[in-house]
């Protein structure tokens, strides 16, 4: 049997980021619902200059820029293995 290697690239690479795709879009999805701090009094207490010392919303703001910036990543990559 003889490959075609260009294709086995395009192919491993289709599959790394489809999954990095959907496991980013899962996980985004997740912090946006599970982890965005509760409209209690500790959202409505923190004026805007001092919403970066609540560690919920640390930890909130951390994990929406990580995941969304993996979410853009596999998009990415999933556009430059079609088109290639």
């Amino acid at each position: 049997m003889i490959y075609n290697a260009p294709m086995n690239w395009k192919i491993i690479l289709i599959v790394c980021a489809g999954t990095c795709f959907c496991v980013s879009s899962a996980g985004y999805l997740f912090v946006k619902l599970a982890l965005r701090p509760k409209s209690g009094q500790s959202w409505e207490q923190n004026h805007w200059e001092f919403e970066d010392q609540d560690p919920a919303i640390k930890r909130y703001d951390f994990w929406c820029r990580i995941l969304f910036s993996a979410v853009m990543i596999s998009m990415l990559l999933l556009f430059l293995s079609i088109s290639v």
